[in-house]
């Protein structure tokens, strides 16, 4: 159950007003695992936070921070 509800969160960021919501986040899918990157108004890359889930991966982003 997990899993669908990240693909569908993750499919929902295709659409333009959930990319609004997440200014500053960009969410990739990639070698079997979610990946949350946080941006700057120029859309550089600043850090990234690597999951299973698009949970664990902004909670691995966080922590990577703190």
């Amino acid at each position: 159950m997990e899993r669908f509800l990240d693909e569908k969160f993750y499919e929902s960021l295709s659409d333009k007003p959930a990319k609004s919501v997440f200014k500053h986040l960009k969410f990739e899918w990639k070698n079997d695992q979610y990946i949350a990157t946080l941006i700057d108004q120029n859309e550089h890359e600043i850090i990234k936070g690597y999951g299973y889930s698009v949970i664990e991966a902004i909670n691995d982003l966080h922590s990577n921070l703190v």
